[in-house]
């Protein structure tokens, strides 16, 4: 299957999350699950499309990794922008700011222990009922390596909130994970590789096998729908700059 065939179901189950989205748990058994290894599924307009198996559900984690023209503190304030959820997000259409405990102006030397909690709602086809979720992100900064210069990442977990509990009408996502990992690719700062994983389960009465259809195309549409919102202008400037003071890169190689 192609990386960007469309699913007659794709507005039902995307739902990336996340950023948020800033930005999916599987009911917790007691006992860490093993990591898998991922498994390469092809290359499509820049980006390379992985999957790995989420160990006990039936369902596949998948994720694309590919480069997004703008830096990463750009991108983590764009990413932070509730009402520009739609634009980047399969399927969602309409996304809402429930609360964050962080100041932009304020003088953090990092964003340790900070988050923002975000409520969203994704269309589905008739006579499907839409889905809505709300979710919670994290961002930290992650270590240079021998491959990589110092970077960040965003952390994205489905969760619930006593201001958004289920409403008639709609299907609460059971499940939605995600991770966006960003790292600098130039000295410029103006070029970011973004490694974009999920998994999801969005409830009611869909097998695994149509989830895992629709879930395949969402890392390539995610980053080819980021390319186009980092040319929009209109963003949280405030926040781009704190990103920016709080990780600086150094302008020097990756450490060996």
């Amino acid at each position: 299957m192609s990386c960007t065939e469309r699913l007659p179901l794709a507005r039902v189950l995307a739902a990336t999350c996340f950023i948020w989205t800033w930005f999916l748990v599987i009911p917790n058994s007691g006992h860490a699950a093993p990591t898998l290894a991922w498994s390469e599924l092809g290359e499509e307009d820049g980006v390379h499309i992985y999957r790995r198996a989420e160990p006990g559900t039936g369902l596949f984690e998948f994720r694309g990794v590919g480069v997004v023209n703008a830096s990463m503190a750009k991108i983590v304030a764009l990413l932070s922008d509730a009402s520009k959820m739609p634009r980047w997000l399969e399927g969602c259409i309409s996304g809402e700011l429930v609360e964050k405990n962080y100041d932009e102006k304020a003088n953090y030397t990092d964003m340790k222990g900070k988050n923002v909690v975000f409520y969203a709602v994704n269309k589905a086809p008739w006579p499907l009922h839409n889905r809505d979720y709300v979710i919670a992100s994290s961002l930290a900064s992650t270590a240079a390596t021998s491959l990589k210069p110092a970077g960040l990442v965003i952390d994205i977990h489905s969760i619930s909130h006593p201001k958004f509990p289920p409403k008639k009408g709609l299907i609460r996502l059971p499940l939605m994970r995600s991770r966006i990992g960003l790292s600098p690719m130039d000295n410029a700062n103006d070029k970011t590789e973004v490694d974009f994983s999920v998994v999801m389960d969005p409830g009611g009465i869909l097998p695994a096998f149509i989830v895992n259809m629709v879930s395949h195309d969402l890392p390539l549409k995610t980053l080819l729908a980021l390319n186009e919102l980092v040319m929009d202008q209109e963003y949280n400037h405030d926040l781009e700059r704190m990103i920016q003071r709080i990780y600086a890169q150094p302008k020097s190689q990756p450490a060996h």
